[in-house]
C-alpha cells in the first residue's frame, strides 16, 4: 500500500507544474475552475482555489479543527443548529446561483456578485460541510461512539464562526507573508477532505463501520482513502488538461 501511494505520488509530482505554487495550483486545478477574476491575489499571485472554494475549504478544515475537540461525538445538531447551518447553506447556494447568471449574455443577476461575498459564503457552507463529515466520520468509525450532539453549544459555534471570520481577513488582508499560508492550507483540506470522505466510503465498502479502537488500528484504510483522493486528483488533472491543453483557470 506505502509503495503504490509512493508511485502514485511520485508520479503526479513530475507531471504537474513545477515548484511548490504550481503543485500546490495543480491540487487546486483537479476541484476547481480557477477563474482569475474569481480568485484572490495574495502578494500578487493568484491563490490555487477561487474565491468561493477557498473559503469552503479553509472553513471546513478550520470547523473540523474546532469539532475535533468534542472527542467521539456524533449527533446531529439540535434542531436550532440545523436552521442556522441551513441558513449558511442557503446563503451558499443563492450566492452561487446569482453568480453564475452572470455568465449568460443578458444576465445581470439579483445583485452584483464580488469575492468578498463569494468568499463569505464559501467559509459558511465550510462550517456547514466540516459538522456534516465530522459527525458522520464519529458515528461510522468509533466503536464507541457518543451519540451527543457534535455542534450543541452556541460557543462551539461562536468558536466556528470566529475561526471563519479568521479565514476571510487573513485573506482579505492580502499581506505578503500569508500567501504560502493560505495556499498551502487550502491546497491541503482539498487533500484532507477527499481522504475523510473516501476513508469513510472505503470503511462502508468493506463492512468495517463502528470498529476503530485506536488510529493505527484501521490505518490502511485512511491509507487508501487517502490514496484514492490522490488518484481522484490525478484523473481530474489529466481529464481538465487534456480538454484545455493548458495547466491554467478557465477563461470566461
Amino acid at each position: 500500500m506505502l509503495i503504490l501511494i509512493a508511485g502514485m505520488t511520485f508520479l503526479w509530482l513530475d507531471l504537474a507544474p513545477a515548484g511548490v505554487a504550481g503543485k500546490l495550483h495543480a491540487i487546486g486545478y483537479g476541484v476547481c475552475h480557477q477563474i482569475a477574476s474569481h480568485t484572490y491575489i495574495v502578494n500578487g499571485f493568484l491563490l490555487p482555489l477561487c474565491s468561493r472554494c477557498t473559503g469552503l475549504f479553509l472553513g471546513a478544515l478550520s470547523t473540523i479543527v474546532v469539532l475535533s475537540s468534542q472527542s467521539k461525538r456524533g449527533g446531529w445538531p439540535k434542531p436550532i443548529f440545523r436552521w442556522i447551518l441551513f441558513l449558511l447553506f442557503a446563503a451558499y447556494l443563492v450566492d452561487g446561483i446569482n453568480s453564475s447568471l452572470t455568465f449568460f449574455d443578458g444576465w445581470q443577476g439579483i445583485y452584483p456578485p464580488s469575492n468578498l461575498l463569494r468568499l463569505i459564503t464559501g467559509v459558511g457552507m465550510g462550517i456547514v460541510m466540516g459538522t456534516m463529515i465530522m459527525s458522520i466520520w464519529n458515528q461510522l468509525l468509533w466503536v464507541e461512539s457518543d451519540e451527543q450532539p457534535l455542534m450543541n453549544s452556541f460557543s462551539l459555534l461562536a468558536i466556528c464562526m470566529a475561526a471563519g471570520v479568521f479565514v476571510v481577513l487573513l485573506v482579505v488582508t492580502n499581506l505578503p507573508l500569508t500567501y504560502y499560508p493560505l495556499a498551502i492550507f487550502s491546497a491541503g483540506s482539498v487533500v484532507l477532505l477527499l481522504s475523510m470522505v473516501y476513508t469513510m466510503l472505503w470503511t462502508l465498502g468493506l463492512k468495517k463501520e463502528n470498529t476503530l479502537v485506536h488510529w493505527q488500528d484501521r490505518i490502511w484504510i485512511f491509507l487508501l482513502g487517502g490514496l484514492t483522493a490522490m488518484v481522484q486528483l490525478g484523473l481530474m488533472d489529466a481529464l481538465r488538461f487534456a480538454l484545455t491543453q493548458t495547466w491554467s483557470g478557465f477563461m470566461l
